[in-house]
């Protein structure tokens, strides 16, 4: 078996999307504490003050940051203005920066977000922010810094929606005068915003980053979507650089770069930026914030710059995550704060995706911090799961199906430990490795969903393992019948037909579903996946609606592990039927039952009603090989359609088919059917069955037929003289040896027992009578066996005379 080491990759599931985009997380991590920073500052009324005093009516200074590797350079700004109440906090500080640096890079870029701002002053350099927005569509390479104090205080708060805020003064940048300036939240936010003469727009200049997903897959798609819809601004490997340098190491200073994730190893989630200050243990950073989450648990890393991405539009920074360093503990609206050494409690996420037919193996082993793993990041672990499989294959899709056993390991609040195990089968058209980790979605959504705040889990581990390749496993669900009808207070025999991929011969899935005594035999059917449930709109009546009951109805984490355990598979389809009425007091609710096609992709659902149809024969009961008709009547129909006829023989499990008959539309949207039929020499049930059309779900009726024994009475004379005896012999078809024929003489208007006796070999029985004077009327009877109703002879009369 080869093994292909690649830039991991990561899938992201549809049931994921909506925890993982969620940012107001508060998971309970302890705080950091923030110091003021441990160099000279000024306030904002002290920087104003300077500019006032300036003859510019500005300050110079600089910022400090990485343009490549870890050396921290300066670069020139100028301080044109505060801009007073653009964030809750108040005023941001406006400066332009210049030099040769920024000249050759194209203007501020991404990833300078927190780089400490100073400006030249009297008694030494002080610092008065960090680098936090920088322009859209604007020229002059301005930027704005929040200032020190705000991000010292670290404030609880986020950016209001964007306005436009009046400068002091207008300021004039390369001809242009600019007179307001709009803060955004997010580079989407002000790419939206209408452009007017004299505005400036800012963003942040943080992205969050997606390491290890190619971004050309659909996933990645999905899941840079539905974080843009949030107001972050995403990028591929967060700012284009796939990987990480975990051994890079460098001292979290001021200039420095660093990151802030939320998982580590293979797969990363985070953004980076730059540390504005750090005293002893203690970091500050970005000047905005990233998730504004206030008290977090994330990892806080080392940041290598590999180089700046010059353009006119966004330049940005080429970075790597290096080492992790400690915990981010603060996400702010001013900014994040974490501390040096201090690593989180972590929960290894790991995968392994073998790719049929080549024998290649995708594997992944990332971390997450146990605090977001345990709370509304839960499924993220499940996206970094899918990396394996893309790291496994050459394509962002593949076509086909996969089997995969996800095992999570969970703790209760009492430290007792549960194993889950699951396997499944997937299968998918388009690309099957984005269900690879749905298992582990769906698994961690329940256990760690905590509503009422009394059962509190642990995610110990999450590991998958899976082989894929593109064979394709699907099962649809194509129709559905009852081909005995129904019956209630009856087990009744369902037939589901479902079409393999790629195979002509059907499936043919039996079951039974109890219809409850005293419930009506039509009614509504549906048939779906298990695991999905019906399409909306298919659910059987009577499932939705149900009100919570009224007593204790908080879970364990005993119970979740168990609703875990029960969760149904891809191979598994329901089979649901709701009957229309019954008698008082006859349960209404949907009977169902759970069918399996083992190792198939259950797809697609069929709903409809019971047809009904009547059978009837007549006559009922016929004569040995005699003839009848048969003829029903289908209530509901698209059309002419046809009717198979079977015969069932009375103590025989097979049915034979017998003829199709067609049934001819009768006007008022049903049709009707005849046919004549004969020969028949036993007891059988006719069968009727209909397949079902457009209009009706397909079903049977049966009607019995009942075929009387053929009994001959022979006397062997009609005519004897008074005390002399006759012989009477009957014959019986179809006969059976020892069976009891009944030798009868009418008395009055009643016929009363002259002799029993026994079928010989030969089918008949005889025995000699002497009759009294006059006539006599005599028959032969026999009763009803297995196989056949009663029969009786013609009367024969036989005369005593006076001779």
């Amino acid at each position: 078996m080869k093994s292909r080491s690649r830039a991991p990759r990561r899938a992201l599931t549809r049931v994921a999307l909506a925890l993982v985009c969620a940012l107001a997380v508060c998971l309970g991590a302890a705080a950091a504490a923030v110091a003021a920073p441990p160099e000279p500052t000024l306030t904002v009324a002290q920087l104003q003050a300077l500019l006032d005093a300036s003859p510019s009516g500005t300050v110079e200074g600089y910022f400090k940051t990485v343009l490549r590797g870890s050396d921290i350079v300066k670069i020139p700004v100028t301080v044109r203005s505060t801009v007073p109440y653009s964030i809750p906090e108040g005023s941001l500080i406006l400066f332009q920066a210049h030099g040769a640096a920024i000249e050759e890079i194209g203007g501020t870029a991404q990833g300078m977000s927190g780089s400490p701002l100073y400006v030249v002053a009297q008694g030494g350099d002080k610092l008065v922010g960090a680098f936090a927005y920088f322009d859209i569509f604007t020229r002059g390479y301005l930027g704005l810094g929040t200032p020190v104090e705000y991000m010292a205080a670290m404030e609880d708060t986020f950016l209001p929606n964007p306005t436009p805020i009046a400068l002091p003064r207008p300021l004039k940048i390369d001809g242009v005068t600019l007179s307001h300036v709009v803060v955004a939240r997010s580079g989407r936010e002000a790419r939206a915003f209408p452009r007017t003469a004299g505005t400036a727009v800012m963003a942040p200049l943080a992205t969050v980053g997606i390491f290890g997903l190619p971004p050309q897959s659909a996933a990645y798609k999905q899941l840079a979507a539905a974080l843009e819809k949030r107001g972050c601004d995403v990028a591929p490997y967060g700012t284009n650089v796939s990987g990480s340098a975990p051994t890079f190491v460098t001292p979290l200073v001021g200039g420095a770069g660093v990151g802030a994730f939320l998982s580590r190893g293979d797969v990363l989630f985070g953004g980076q930026g730059t540390v504005t200050w750090s005293d002893s243990d203690r970091v500050v950073m970005w000047g905005h914030p990233f998730f504004g989450a206030g008290d977090v648990e994330l990892y806080m890393t080392n940041a290598v710059v590999n180089g700046v991405w010059s353009s006119n539009y966004i330049p940005y920074k080429l970075m790597t995550p290096g080492s992790v360093r400690g915990s981010v503990l603060q996400d702010r609206g001013t900014g994040l704060a974490g501390r040096v050494g201090d690593m989180p409690l972590e929960t290894p996420v790991t995968g392994s995706v073998e790719l049929q037919p080549q024998d290649i193996v995708g594997r992944e082993t990332s971390y997450m911090p146990r605090s977001l793993i345990d709370g509304d990041w839960a499924l993220l672990a499940a996206d970094i799961l899918a990396a394996a499989g893309y790291n496994a294959s050459d394509n962002a899709a593949t076509p086909g199906s996969a089997l995969t056993t996800t095992t999570i390991v969970v703790s209760d609040a009492d430290a007792r430990q549960y194993t889950l195990v699951r396997t499944n089968t997937w299968d998918d058209p388009f690309d099957v490795l984005g269900y690879l980790n749905a298992d582990a979605a769906t698994m961690l959504g329940m256990l760690v969903a905590d509503p009422d705040g009394t059962a509190p889990a642990s995610i110990l581990s999450v590991d998958l393992k899976a082989t894929a390749g593109p064979a394709r496993v699907a099962a649809r669900i194509a129709g559905a019948r009852f081909p005995n009808g129904l019956k209630a207070g009856a087990a009744n025999k369902v037939e589901v037909t479902l079409y393999a991929y790629g195979v002509e011969t059907p499936i043919n899935a039996v079951g039974e579903l109890r219809l409850p005594a005293g419930a009506s035999n039509s009614g509504s059917l549906s048939v779906f996946p298990a695991a999905t449930g019906p399409s909306p709109g298919d659910e059987p009546a009577g499932s939705r609606g149900q009100s919570r009951s009224a007593v204790d109805d908080r879970q364990t984490v005993a119970q979740r592990v168990a609703a875990v355990e029960a969760l149904p598979t891809n191979d598994q389809f329901v089979v649901a039927f709701t009957p229309d009425s019954g008698a008082e007091g006859a349960s209404l609710e949907p009977v169902q039952t759970t069918l399996t096609v083992n190792g198939s992709y259950v797809t697609g659902s069929v709903q409809g009603r019971t047809g009904r149809l009547r059978l009837r024969v007549s006559p009922s009961s016929v004569p040995y090989k005699g003839a009848f008709v048969v003829s029903g009547a289908l209530a509901e129909t698209a059309g002419e359609t046809t009717v198979d006829l079977y015969r069932l023989a009375a103590g025989s499990g097979a049915k034979v088919k017998i003829a199709t008959v067609v049934a001819v539309p009768d006007g008022r949207g049903g049709a009707a059917f005849s046919r004549r039929l004969s020969g028949w020499t036993g007891n059988a049930q006719l069968i009727a069955e209909w397949d079902g059309d457009a209009v009706a779900l397909g079903t049977s009726a049966r009607a019995t037929v009942v075929v009387r024994q053929a009994v001959k009475l022979h006397a062997d004379a009609k005519s004897v003289p008074m005390g002399s005896a006759v012989k009477l012999t009957a014959g019986v078809v179809p006969g059976t040896p020892g069976q009891l024929v009944l030798f009868e003489r009418r008395v009055g208007a009643a016929w009363t027992l002259l002799k029993s006796v026994k079928l010989g070999a030969g089918l008949t029985a005889a025995f000699s009578w002497t009759p009294p004077p006059g006539a006599s009327s005599l028959r032969a009877r026999v009763t009803p066996t297995a196989t056949n109703g009663a029969g009786q002879s013609a009367p024969v009369t036989i005369t005593a005379t006076g001779r």
